[in-house]
């Protein structure tokens, strides 16, 4: 086997005496010298300007070197160099990830934030730099389209049904805002990050939860019972929960899910299938809340 070096720059860079966007960057031993800009509390205005950001000197870099499993570790500032031997380059950058994705994690724990990463390069023993080692993220068209008559219907909607003071169509509709929140939250990590597959995950769990609030569970004792009815008793459909929420059930109830563990396979069965259950999600809600609003079906609006 062959040695390969990986390249990899950690995130937070302040934590490295460097630079960090708009946050105030200085030694740990300087504490005591840092002070805020004072804001005028009439106006907001920033009227003096407190402690400046003191960088790491040149000659303070960090540097440490170091053996990580059957290879070794270079770090000068934030950039990470892998050393490690490998039958050929994907194998390389599996172990060397695998590697400093548990550095990141201690580093974590220590310090009580993220340490995310970037994979800048890997060195092949031949010499060949290869330096696009993930997909390339392209600038995709950005389009909202509106439809201010839906909106504001939908407004309308949400007013006449807010303040119903009903205990599971609160859980529901935080459930399903939380569900909506984590989702968003895959397309802001690196390609490949298992975090990803963790979010998309429990962005499923909690569509589910926002379902089976409303409509009931079937593992549990209580539901057991009512479960499949009650889509009929808030004015769904009938066939409603054999057509519409079972296959949602069926998924969620698969291990891969239950015990967050998404092999490539499960993860797309996952993503492919959140879109509709998120819709199913907002059609029980908009079910149960104009029962609740009106319970003997004298209006629908």
């Amino acid at each position: 086997m062959n040695n390969y070096w990986i390249l990899f720059k950690l995130g937070n860079p302040g934590l490295f005496g460097l630079p960090d966007g708009d946050t105030t960057v200085m030694r740990s031993a300087n504490s005591a010298e840092s002070h805020s800009d004072t804001i005028d509390i009439f106006s907001g205005h920033i009227i003096a300007y407190g402690a400046f950001s003191r960088y790491r000197e040149p000659t303070d870099a960090l540097n440490v070197a170091c053996e990580l499993g059957a290879g070794s570790l270079s770090v000068n500032d934030n950039f990470f160099r892998v050393s490690i031997p490998a039958s050929d380059k994907k194998s390389a950058l599996r172990q060397a990830t695998s590697l400093i994705d548990e550095i990141s994690r201690f580093l974590c724990v220590e310090y009580g934030c993220l340490f995310p990463y970037q994979i800048l390069q890997i060195d092949s023993p031949d010499g060949e730099v290869d330096s696009q080692l993930v997909p390339s993220r392209l600038p995709l068209l950005r389009v909202t389209f509106y439809d201010l008559d839906k909106l504001k219907a939908a407004i309308q909607q949400a007013a006449n049904r807010s303040g119903l003071d009903d205990d599971k169509l609160s859980k529901a509709l935080l459930y399903h805002e939380h569900a909506v929140l984590l989702y968003s939250l895959q397309s802001q990590l690196p390609h490949g990050s298992p975090h990803q597959s963790y979010v998309i995950t429990s962005a499923y769990m909690h569509i589910w939860k926002s379902i089976s609030v409303i409509l009931g569970d079937p593992a549990k004792r209580n539901d057991r019972r009512d479960y499949q009815s009650r889509a009929k008793k808030y004015g769904l459909k009938g066939g409603y929960w054999e057509e519409r929420v079972k296959p949602i059930l069926a998924i969620r109830n698969s291990d891969d899910v239950a015990h967050y563990t998404l092999d490539d396979e499960a993860h797309e069965r996952v993503r492919s299938s959140i879109g509709p259950a998120i819709e199913v999600s907002k059609e029980v809600i908009h079910a149960y809340s104009a029962f609740l609003r009106w319970p003997m079906g004298d209006g629908l609006g």
